[in-house]
């Protein structure tokens, strides 16, 4: 069978299917991404090769939508840094709110978000390789459409704090405010900032 169109309404499909040809048996999923609040449906037409018959498939739900980028201020520990790997995943990684008072060694982690109109703060970035999926089977972006004033000396996830990413910055020698910015699956900018504390 051939995919002939997709048609996403109140949607962005994140991976376009069209001209696919695929065995008759293949289970297909396919990730999409609201572009606004209320019912999202999709229309996929198809073709079976052998016969010529053409079908449309839909499937809908109720949708959200991405709203803004957020990043959430931290510290981490020396001890607990020197544990870290890149990209490790930890249960806890100990992270503190930086008001809380800073220890020798302490340094700054932001907690970057993407949020949604009426659901939690999630990270759709990959960590490691691009593409990857999500738990869900979503397609996740490339990190590198996340970017920061500041590169981060690494990432690692705790599974303690949502949405569980988390860049540790380099050590700071001024409380300059840092930028974050990506691209929403509508196509708007979004930024963020973070006023790091005083070193």
């Amino acid at each position: 069978m051939t995919v002939r169109s997709m048609t996403c309404h109140g949607c962005v499909s994140l991976l376009d299917w069209t001209g696919v040809t695929m065995p008759t048996s293949t289970h297909l999923e396919i990730a999409v991404v609201a572009t606004s609040d209320g019912s999202a449906s999709l229309d996929v037409t198809m073709s079976f090769d052998a016969t010529d018959d053409v079908r449309t498939i839909s499937a809908s739900a109720i949708a959200d939508h991405e709203v803004a980028l957020d990043a959430q201020c931290r510290l981490i520990s020396s001890g607990t840094l020197a544990q870290l790997t890149p990209f490790a995943t930890v249960a806890d990684a100990g992270l503190r709110p930086c008001g809380s008072p800073r220890q020798a060694g302490d340094r700054v982690v932001i907690l970057p978000a993407i949020t949604t109109q009426h659901s939690g703060p999630r990270f759709p970035f990959c960590l490691t390789s691009s593409p990857c999926d999500g738990p869900m089977g979503e397609q996740f972006r490339a990190l590198s459409s996340l970017t920061m004033t500041l590169s981060p000396a690494l990432w690692a996830v705790s599974e303690a704090d949502l949405p569980g990413a988390f860049a540790v910055l380099p050590p700071l020698t001024t409380a300059t405010p840092i930028l974050l910015l990506t691209t929403l699956v509508t196509g708007e900018t979004v930024t963020a900032t973070i006023t790091p504390p005083p070193p």
